[in-house]
């Protein structure tokens, strides 16, 4: 028998609006985003088009800018202009639902927002200087049996596990919940998202770490006589205003001399402990280009005394042009140097206007421990740039990052999810963020908070074998061409549904 649920539709909009400040940002609650589109799914499908269309992006604005707020390094002019791009893209997949799904009619409408929502996301994602952010996936951050669905369907496809459970309960709930309308078509979206779960649950359940692990030491510098990271310093005094040169560039040249001593310290005691792979925070290391060729001269050395592989990331300043090469070099134990990376994706107007490209093609080397890579923190936050090191089947991940508190912890929570579509572990040791080791299933081995350790050395047993991936062997441009047709068949279906004489439940859910 129909249940009767009436609620206005404005209340439901008021309530999805919290549903949404939840959803992400500085606050998530996982489970808001297991109801909140919902709400919005049940206020827009009471609305004309337009106006349901206007009410939402203008409350999704409004949330985004308080939601989003310090995590984006913009001016507040541009922060404004974001919070509405962020709420008329992320309200564009309500309007589709609204003008398409009554045209497909039944619980085939169910898939109209899910596949407009991983549209968007995927257009999102190859169109935004910050690549992923925002993706609903990583509100599941902890739900280790979903997050396990990235390794075969991608964040992706997790995002529409999420928009399918939401658009077939306001799917049901539009029908009253009623048993015989609406029964069949929700014990089928029940039974994808069971089957899922189980295997998510099965996957961690049947793990096979293979035949060790090695322990890996990450570092970041400790902070200076006035309290303040040494490498942080050294960013401002190269992007102000005035060009070095003279008294100022010798004591730069001074400061940046006693950071690598005390990074080269740390490092040989790690190496001493037993540590067989040590790498730094983003930027922890800083020289000048005409310094750099004894700098690298004297890593390698410290590479074969403690007999490790040692990636160090490195900042090298040109001085005159006030630019500056953001890398990770790799070296041996036998004190050679296999590559260097450089940061393929600097941060937009934080970092990009200083940083100087250099070759980004990401690199690997096969160790006794595994094939181990590196990338540069907002590198990770572009899934295509992962992705090939998952096709290039890497083990172990170097992830070197640096953030501020507005971004903690949901940036390391989010370069989690590439070593689940991929298939390897990652060690991403962030200045003024979490550090984090994980394995190749999401699995947290390591954590460090920055803020409330002084000691900044993160030590992690890490599996020298990753888990080869369905993911990792799909071509990312799959996913935009598999949308594409799935969008074309709803489309000839609504066609098909439209034409005089056809059968549909259209109006039954008008009803």
């Amino acid at each position: 028998m129909p249940v009767t649920m009436r609620v206005s539709p404005w209340f439901a909009l008021g309530v999805a609006a919290i549903a949404a400040v939840l959803t992400g940002g500085n606050w998530n609650v996982p489970v808001a985003a297991w109801f909140g589109p919902a709400l919005l799914l049940y206020f827009t499908r009471s609305r004309p088009a337009a106006a349901g269309y206007v009410a939402t992006a203008a409350v999704l604005t409004f949330v985004a800018f308080f939601a989003w707020r310090g995590q984006v390094p913009v001016a507040l002019p541009v922060y404004l202009g974001f919070a509405i791009a962020v709420g008329a893209s992320t309200a564009a997949p309500y309007l589709a639902d609204r003008l398409l799904g009554p045209r497909v009619g039944g619980f085939a409408a169910t898939l109209v927002f899910p596949l407009a929502m991983t549209a968007t996301e995927l257009a999102v994602a190859a169109i935004s200087p910050y690549g992923v952010w925002g993706s609903l996936a990583h509100t599941q951050f902890g739900n280790l049996p979903l997050m396990q669905s990235a390794s075969v369907i991608g964040t992706w496809g997790v995002t529409f596990l999420i928009c399918w459970f939401n658009s077939t309960l306001a799917w049901a709930w539009r029908l009253g919940f009623s048993p015989e309308r609406a029964g069949k078509g929700a014990l089928i979206c029940l039974a994808v998202l069971t089957a899922a779960f189980a295997a998510g649950a099965a996957r961690l359940a049947l793990t096979v770490h293979g035949p060790g692990a090695v322990r890996i030491a990450s570092i970041t510098e400790p902070d200076g006589p006035a309290g303040r990271s040494p490498a942080v310093e050294a960013f401002e005094t190269i992007t102000k205003e005035k060009a070095l040169a003279g008294p100022e560039l010798e004591s730069l040249r001074r400061k940046l001399a006693g950071l690598m001593d005390t990074l080269f310290s740390l490092t040989l005691r790690e190496a001493r402990a037993g540590a067989r792979i040590v790498t730094w925070s983003e930027g922890a290391g800083w020289v000048l280009k005409e310094d750099e060729p004894a700098l690298l001269r004297r890593a390698a050395a410290v590479a074969k005394a403690g007999g490790i592989y040692l990636a160090m990331p490195l900042v090298t300043v040109h001085p005159r042009v006030r630019r500056f090469e953001n890398k990770v070099v790799l070296f041996t134990p036998q004190g050679g140097l296999a590559w260097q990376h450089h940061k393929a994706r600097p941060v937009p107007g934080l970092e990009a206007p200083y940083t100087l490209p250099g070759d980004s093609t990401p690199k690997y080397l096969d160790t006794p421990y595994g094939r181990i890579a590196a990338l540069i923190c907002f590198d990770a936050d572009f899934p295509e740039v992962a992705h090939k090191l998952g096709r290039a089947g890497v083990d172990i991940l170097l992830l070197p990052s640096s953030d501020w508190r507005e971004i903690v912890p949901l940036h390391s929570q989010i370069a989690v999810f590439r070593g689940l579509e991929n298939g390897f572990s990652i060690v991403r040791q962030a200045r003024e963020g979490l550090s984090l080791a994980t394995d190749p299933y999401g699995r947290v081995l390591a954590a460090m908070d920055h803020f409330t350790t002084k000691d900044r050395a993160l030590v992690a047993y890490v599996p020298t074998r990753g888990a080869r991936t369905v993911y990792a062997r799909i071509s990312p441009g799959a996913w935009p061409w598999l949308t594409a047709a799935a969008f074309l068949g709803l489309g000839g279906l609504a066609w098909r549904r439209s034409r005089p004489g056809s059968n549909s439940e259209t109006a039954d859910e008008r009803r």
